[in-house]
This record gives structure tokens, sequence and C-alpha cells, in this order.
């Protein structure tokens, strides 16, 4: 819902996940009973930058199990 109502109101938001939660846990005052899953990072947009450009679907998409090479079948 956060995500929606940061949209809605023209504001850019993102999941942030992989944190020291630690040092967020300190800087929050977070207490230790309380676990963080996630931040949220909300703000102004600034624009969206150049994209790398995506591979082909048949070199990232494996189908019905693990292939050395995706996209191809044994």
């Amino acid at each position: 819902m956060m995500l929606l109502a940061a949209a809605d109101v023209g504001l850019a938001a993102s999941w942030i996940t992989g944190f020291k939660e630690p040092e967020v846990r300190h800087s929050l005052d977070i207490p230790r009973d309380v676990p963080v899953v996630a931040l949220l990072a909300i703000g102004y947009p600034d624009g969206i930058g150049s994209l790398p450009e995506r591979a082909p679907r048949e070199d990232v998409i494996s189908w019905g199990r693990w292939h050395d090479k995706p996209g191809r079948l044994p």
C-alpha cells in the first residue's frame, strides 16, 4: 500500500533489502524485539536514467528444469 500511495502523490519508492540490520536498528532506535525485514526509500524522482539493454528472453529463461544454457532443452 505504501508503494501505491507514494506513486499516487508523484513520489518514487523502492524496497531495500540486504542492509546491515544492526546499524539500521541502532540509527533508528528500533527495539531488539522488532524484526527489521526491509526498508522503504521514498522520495521525489529525478527522472529515469538510461537502462541497460536486456538480454534476449531465450538466453535467460529455462522451462521446466535447470539447464546449462537457458532456453535450450537437453
